[in-house]
């Protein structure tokens, strides 16, 4: 008995480690360049979206004409066992294109979850941008 009751409780709380773990991408991010603020969220299947929250300049516009802010620009990513975020989507408003995406917090093994390393890719090209976790609450826009 006791050793059932063990192994459910070390069951268990392996898996809401794991959960935890997952979701230390929720939050605030800034951009590389600091022009941006996304919010990241769960949706209602368990998948990772970003959403632009705050934009330098609000009125700026994607190819198509659309406002940037409150635009999801990062789609399902999916938390793998490995740490990584994975199968995810990100549009590129310049160019109007959505490209394959994957996600790491803390690429290089830093203690906090400060920052965010997006890759975004297409084909055999590929493109890392870094964003920082905001600690302040953005004022919407």
């Amino acid at each position: 008995m006791k050793t059932l009751l063990l192994t459910f409780t070390l069951a268990f709380t392996g898996a809401f480690a794991h959960a935890q773990q997952a979701d230390d991408i929720l939050g605030e991010w800034y951009s590389e360049r600091r022009n941006l603020v996304f919010e990241i969220t769960r949706n209602d299947v368990g998948r990772y979206e970003g959403k632009i929250i705050w934009s330098e300049d609000p009125d700026r516009k994607d190819k198509f004409g659309k406002p940037l802010v409150g635009m999801t620009t990062l789609t399902d990513l999916f938390y793998t066992s490995d740490g990584r975020y994975e199968k995810g989507a990100v549009y590129a408003p310049k160019r109007g294109r959505t490209l394959d995406a994957t996600a790491q917090l803390n690429p290089g093994e830093k203690p906090e979850a400060d920052q965010l390393e997006i890759t975004a890719s297409a084909g055999f090209i590929s493109r890392k941008r870094v964003w920082t976790r905001k600690t302040n609450p953005t004022p919407r826009q």
